[in-house]
């Protein structure tokens, strides 16, 4: 294994040895030399950042042998989509009837996801509609019992009791997986190997026992790891290559630091909220007031900048035209 970095959202941005040694133990767990490598290079190619969990790694064993999925959420999809820069989002809707209803496989009666996503192509906008029906998604399980090393089943089913999301908001997690199946249509190799988590929850549900094992772990390390702990985040510094992992109360004094330290590199400081856009996004689900302040002193320095840029050349002689002007008289 002789990986030891890899950009993801900025080209300055490169996990060390450590960072890598914790994403293996957590977030990729259980994979061999050669998919990690294919993970990392997953990670740089959709500028998905593995230490705020926006993308991680399942191992499968089923009946057709092992299998590993590469997972991001529907923000991950979306924000890959909005880089392409010819996205914008469409319509969604979600169909109920009430003879569907059942309170073990499918409380709110559910039958189908619609969701649309425009892409312009040559001027033009096409729109890519995709359904996503409920028994072909959501994490349906067989009731039954084991006996004598074989299942013997009801016939009936039920909604996997560890996906409670299924059962509380079934209308997005079926939405969202349509979104992801019109959104990989309309743009197949910017998400080709990449799967959003819900959709992934039924495959999940069809796991084997050791699988499932698996499985277990992964979720119980992303609880576990920093980043995934909504008391930290990650930052990237321009022109710093090693990300920085910190207490998200301690962000708004570290930024304004390194704001008054760098306030005469006003292109320097133009880069912060850029490449930090996703950290920003989670630190303002926690800390508005912190975030606005942060944005409020990067947006008086680029004004700054443009009122500079505006004055007449003439005026930035300091005096010294005035000079040039008196030794000619």
């Amino acid at each position: 294994m002789t990986t030891t970095a890899v950009t993801t959202t900025h080209d300055s941005r490169v996990f060390n040895r450590a960072q890598i040694a914790t994403i293996k133990k957590t977030v990729a767990r259980g994979l061999l030399d050669e998919e990690f490598d294919q993970f990392l290079l997953m990670c740089r190619a959709k500028r998905l950042d593995p230490l705020q969990r926006q993308i991680y790694a399942i191992v499968a064993e089923g009946k057709k042998g092992r299998s590993v999925a590469f997972i991001t959420g529907i923000d991950g999809y979306r924000s890959i989509a909005s880089r392409c820069g010819d996205y914008r989002p469409g319509n969604r809707e979600v169909v109920c009837r009430e003879e569907l209803k059942d309170p073990k496989s499918n409380p709110l009666g559910i039958e189908y996801a619609r969701a649309s996503v425009w892409k312009n192509v040559k001027d033009e906008w096409h729109e890519y509609v995709e359904t996503a029906y409920w028994d072909e998604f959501a994490p349906l399980r067989e009731i039954g019992e084991g006996k004598n090393n074989k299942f013997h089943g009801t016939g009936e089913f039920e909604l996997d009791p560890r996906k409670q999301n299924w059962r509380k908001m079934g209308r997005v997690m079926l939405m969202k997986c349509a979104e992801a199946v019109a959104l990989r249509r309309g743009w197949p190799e910017d998400y080709a190997g990449l799967y959003e988590e819900s959709e992934m929850d039924r495959m999940v549900t069809d796991l084997t026992p050791s699988a499932e094992a698996h499985q277990a772990e992964v979720e119980e390390r992303l609880q576990k790891i920093g980043a995934a702990d909504k008391s930290m985040m990650t930052i990237s510094l321009p022109g710093v290559q090693e990300l920085q992992v910190i207490p998200i109360g301690k962000a708004h004094d570290m930024l304004s630091g390194w704001i008054r330290e760098h306030k005469d590199e006003p292109s320097t400081i133009m880069q912060l909220e850029e490449i930090n856009r996703q950290s920003f996004r989670m630190w303002w689900a926690s800390d508005p007031d912190s975030v606005l302040d942060i944005r409020k002193q990067i947006n008086a320095i680029k004004e700054q900048m443009d009122n500079d840029d505006r004055q007449p050349s003439g005026q930035h002689h300091n005096g010294q035209g005035d000079g040039e002007d008196a030794a000619r008289q």
